[in-house]
């Protein structure tokens, strides 16, 4: 099998979503059908306002990376996966995805349609389903599937008291988030595993675990008054309170606080700073492999990093000058 390019992956998987909500029960297929207008409304409205999101997910790029790398040297002393396999691989990433993704939803009552639950049942089962065709119950790849599914789940409902408290830390959201991104590992555990490669699966485990780290700070630094609306502190609005304070002050005064970064306050460079230890790592982690795409797609992140940290420099001067202006006799 050839390389597949990322939109071809893309497309493949969307047709393939698609002939699975058609196979449904008609009442199935229309809760899911309405759950993803609006699950691809929100991704398109976050990739608006997230500049980073312009870049090609991580969770797809890593298995195709991985089987592109590996697979020159299976074919030397192994018979190499069929040509389905890597198709197979995301598209059960996928599944298992969205079916997190409802349940997300449903315990965050972000999404109120119960009726989703058994929809995203069946995405396991399929996700399973498929899994089961290329790893017996006895292969090590199990043992990372259960552990990422488990991380996963239990991760969301810690993040949810987590987020609710009075006075969250920054670091310990962060490693949350990485834990419920835990599912991104099926895919690259399943590349390594079918690939006999299990010893690079700790190198590919940092890499996705700090990319998730990056990937939901920006997020959060675009949600704060949203979350903060839904009685949250989100990592950004935490990491910026914690600077401004020794401790975060009332709920009724945090909102006012977190704004105020934007007229002179120097947390904004600190907290690209911080994205920048994390980005360090998951380029570290990758490096020993030698994946030319790899080193292109760091490239392209850096510099989006780079145009959004501007972008929030600019913002604040004309903050700062519309109140001087505004002040002025």
């Amino acid at each position: 099998m050839s390389f597949r390019p990322y939109g071809q992956m893309v497309s493949l998987l969307n047709l393939r979503l698609d002939k699975f909500i058609l196979a449904l029960p008609s009442s199935m297929k229309r809760n899911l059908q309405e759950y993803l207008k609006f699950f691809y409304r929100e991704r398109k409205k976050k990739r608006s306002s997230n500049p980073t999101r312009r870049i090609q997910e991580y969770w797809i790029l890593l298995p195709l990376w991985l089987e592109q790398k590996f697979r020159s040297h299976v074919k030397k002393r192994h018979n190499p996966p069929d040509r389905h396999f890597l198709n197979d691989i995301l598209w059960a990433q996928y599944c298992i995805l969205l079916q997190l993704t409802i349940h997300d939803g449903l315990y965050d009552q972000h999404e109120s349609n119960l009726a989703l639950i058994f929809a995203a049942n069946m995405l396991q089962l399929e996700a399973d389903r498929i899994l089961l065709k290329h790893f017996e119950r006895a292969s090590q790849f199990w043992k990372i599937y259960q552990r990422s599914m488990s991380d996963g789940n239990n991760a969301i409902i810690e993040l949810r008291s987590l987020k609710t408290s009075q006075n969250p830390e920054p670091g310990e959201i962060l490693l949350l988030h990485a834990k419920a991104s835990a599912i991104f590992k099926i895919g690259p555990a399943a590349v390594c595993a079918k690939m006999r490669r299990m010893s690079q699966f700790a190198s590919m485990s940092i890499f996705a675990d700090e990319m998730a780290k990056i990937g939901q700070a920006l997020d959060d630094l675009t949600d704060i008054e949203q979350d903060f609306g839904q009685g949250e502190l989100n990592y950004a609005s935490a990491f910026i309170l914690q600077r401004l304070e020794r401790e975060i002050p009332a709920r009724k005064h945090a909102l006012t606080r977190i704004r105020s970064v934007f007229l002179g306050s120097d947390v904004i460079p600190q907290f690209f700073q911080e994205l920048r230890t994390h980005f360090l790592k998951a380029r570290r982690a990758l490096q020993p492999m030698e994946i030319g795409a790899a080193s292109e797609y760091f490239q392209r992140y850096e510099a989006e990093l780079i145009a959004i940290e501007e972008y929030l420099y600019r913002r604040q001067i004309k903050l700062i000058f519309h109140g001087f202006t505004r002040s002025s006799p």
